[in-house]
């Protein structure tokens, strides 16, 4: 029972229609504040389909309007603080704006292309292309030198060419660009015919002349309205001289690295007259500068050639009175002998230069390249191989490296052991002293191996047919071969690419003195293609093609015209017999020289191999360690 005097204990309520009114209250507020959002939020007026909308329409006025407020709209966004959606809308509007650009462009190159072809264009195409400059103008001016330089080329036909100039000139927005191609086309034709000598060039690969001829036209034509023309012929030479540079850099490292200044220099002569601020052209140039001779001259005249065998490097082992002792006596020098040789050689002024520097890839004769008050000397290391007798004469049986990566000879002992030094070889001993005297050497020459084969390369067999002949030789003459002699073909072959590597490093030339050491005129010419196939299956594939043959023995075959044609046919392009005086001759094919053969006979007998005529042979020859 309720009371008047009592007081209620229950919360005051909210009546259902005021929670309603709040409600709504709130959805306004917050509707209007989405709203406000809306409204302030960066965004795009239009978007990529909006423009395909307009495309599939033919609308190009919306196509515009489109066009126009994407770009204002990319402006407006450049004045915004840089965010993530800032970022996100530029990226899209530029993708719209480039995605019409783009349709124009290809749509302005199809209707010109077109032209190209015979076909004319309609007045409704005139206009559009007109209309589209302003989005496809670069594209359109693009097409225009395309199609002029497919003429320079001869890859468009003129009346092609001219039908094309006539309907783009036709266009209001072009007329004024290229109406001087038409009233000065005899100019753009004179250019045609003259770029046909700099195609040829290119052809062959001479890029030099090719970008001399390109640079003549250039500076010998007025371009004034050809602007295609003259882009075509910039951007052209533009893409020759990298071409060139690209091509004369190789050799011009290679060069460097191996003291071949003189090589080197010429190429960056005609390099630096291009790529001026190369600052590693500028470097090799400074360092080519200093240490090139002062003037140089062309010789003319034949180069002296002196051969020697390969150097007694033990003297004990060579003049212990066995069978070997006469033969050793007669035909080698001594270490020591060498080495004054050259000391006299470098005092009369000779200096060393490349075998096939006189030489050309056509086997012709051709002056070369010598430092003045110098007389030009090729220094030939022949009959270039090891063997169990040459050893028992005191001569090194191979070659090696040592741990400075210097080449070395090496004797080989009884017990099978190895001694090693580097002037066991002349090898070395040139090497030391072109250190000592780096004028006796000029553009990094030092001399030519003629290699042997039948026994190995450089000492080494690096097959069981070597080897057979190595052993074969050994039993005939009687000689004992170490208990521990074995021939490791793998490690031969290793060993013989690292020797040739180091040998390359110093400018070493290598040439063949045949595979079987033959004495040419005395035997078949059956007996000279074997041996060639040898040469080609044992040899080349470690030394790589050889252009110069030092027949064995001086014995030439220059009055048995067919033996000296196979060897030319094979490749070699220069062919020496021995001689008392410097001459030398074209030939068929190849070029033939006569080199000195300096000996132990020859120091003891100078007037029958006329040797002092290259130096005194005074004070040269040991006595005391000659028998």
């Amino acid at each position: 029972m309720s009371s008047p005097l009592l007081e209620s204990t229950s919360k005051p309520r909210i009546k259902k229609g005021h929670l309603i009114r709040m409600l709504i209250v709130l959805l306004l507020v917050s509707a209007v504040a989405f709203a406000i959002w809306m409204i302030q939020k960066p965004r795009l007026p239009f978007s990529m389909k909006d423009y395909e909308q307009a495309v599939l329409a033919g609308d190009d006025a919306r196509i515009f309007h489109i066009y126009n407020t994407l770009r204002e709209k990319r402006a407006d966004l450049a004045d915004k603080k840089s965010s993530d959606t800032v970022k996100r809308l530029d990226e899209l509007s530029e993708s719209i704006i480039l995605r019409i650009e783009d349709d124009a462009i290809k749509k302005s190159d199809n209707l010109l292309r077109r032209t190209l072809e015979g076909q004319s264009l309609l007045p409704e195409e005139i206009e559009w292309l007109e209309q589209y400059f302003v989005m496809a103008g670069q594209g359109m001016m693009q097409t225009v030198k395309n199609a002029t330089a497919s003429y320079l080329i001869g890859d468009l036909e003129e009346s092609s060419f001219l039908h094309f100039l006539h309907e783009v000139t036709g266009i209001p927005r072009l007329t004024r660009e290229y109406s001087a191609i038409l009233d000065r086309f005899d100019t753009v034709t004179s250019v045609r015919e003259r770029l046909e000598k700099a195609d040829e060039y290119g052809q062959e690969a001479k890029y030099y002349e090719e970008a001399i001829h390109l640079e003549k036209i250039v500076s010998e034509t007025d371009f004034t309205g050809l602007e295609p023309v003259f882009d075509y012929l910039s951007e052209r030479l533009t893409r020759v001289w990298q071409r060139y540079y690209d091509e004369q850099i190789v050799y011009i490292r290679h060069e460097m690295a191996h003291d071949r200044t003189y090589d080197a220099g010429i190429r960056l002569e005609k390099l630096l007259s291009h790529f001026t601020e190369n600052a590693e052209l500028l470097n090799f140039k400074a360092i080519s500068d200093e240490r090139n001779p002062d003037p140089i001259i062309t010789w003319w005249d034949p180069v002296e050639h002196i051969a020697i065998k390969p150097i007694i490097a033990d003297p004990m082992r060579a003049f212990d009175g066995d069978k070997y002792q006469a033969a050793a006596d007669r035909d080698l020098l001594l270490a020591d002998e060498f080495e004054r040789i050259l000391q006299k050689l470098y005092e009369n002024q000779y200096v060393l230069v490349d075998s096939d520097s006189f030489v050309s890839q056509e086997g012709k004769l051709m002056g070369i390249a010598c430092p003045r008050g110098k007389k030009p000397l090729v220094l030939v290391l022949e009959d270039f191989y090891g063997s169990f007798p040459r050893a028992e004469s005191g001569v090194a049986f191979g070659l090696d490296l040592n741990d400075e990566g210097e080449t070395v000879g090496f004797l080989l002992e009884e017990d099978g052991r190895k001694r090693m030094d580097r002037r066991y070889t002349a090898i070395g001993i040139l090497e030391e002293f072109i250190e000592k005297h780096p004028d006796f050497s000029f553009n990094g020459a030092t001399g030519t191996i003629a290699l042997v084969g039948q026994y190995g390369l450089l000492g080494h067999p690096v097959a069981d047919v070597q080897e057979l002949a190595l052993l074969r030789e050994a039993k005939e003459a009687e000689l004992a071969v170490p208990d521990n002699w074995q021939g490791d073909y793998a490690v031969n072959r290793e060993t013989v690419k690292k020797l040739l590597e180091a040998l390359e490093a110093k400018n070493w030339h290598l040439a063949s003195g045949t595979y079987g050491r033959l004495s040419l005129p005395y035997v078949k010419t059956a007996d000279i293609a074997r041996d060639l196939a040898m040469m080609e299956m044992w040899v080349l594939p470690y030394t790589g093609p050889l252009k110069e043959l030092y027949c064995p023995f001086g014995d030439h075959v220059e009055q048995q015209k067919a033996k000296a044609k196979l060897f030319s046919d094979a490749g070699y392009l220069l062919q020496s017999g021995y001689g008392a005086w410097a001459y030398w001759h074209n030939s068929e094919g190849y070029v033939y020289v006569s080199r000195t053969f300096v000996s132990g006979d020859g120091l003891r007998h100078p007037g029958t191999y006329n040797l002092n005529r290259l130096f005194d042979t005074g004070g040269v020859i040991q006595r005391d360690l000659r028998p």
